[in-house]
């Protein structure tokens, strides 16, 4: 419950929609909270919303011998 607290989710069902960062597999950016039971609409709604955010691009990562 205390990682829970965290990101305002102090109850169930809840439901965290979001995507890893490249650099982070760890790493979560939430775009959507879905509180209490809702309907399959409001989980279609915030996946089309995750499907149409441009995550951000991995940092360009250097070659060896390149400067």
């Amino acid at each position: 419950m205390a990682e829970a607290s965290k990101y305002g989710i102090s109850g169930t069902p809840t439901s965290v929609i979001g995507y890893t960062q490249p650099n982070d597999p760890k790493t979560i950016k939430v775009v959507k909270v879905i509180r209490g039971a809702q309907k399959i609409d409001a989980f279609r709604e915030a996946l089309d919303s995750l499907y149409n955010e441009k995550p951000p691009a991995p940092a360009a990562e250097k070659k060896a011998g390149t400067r």
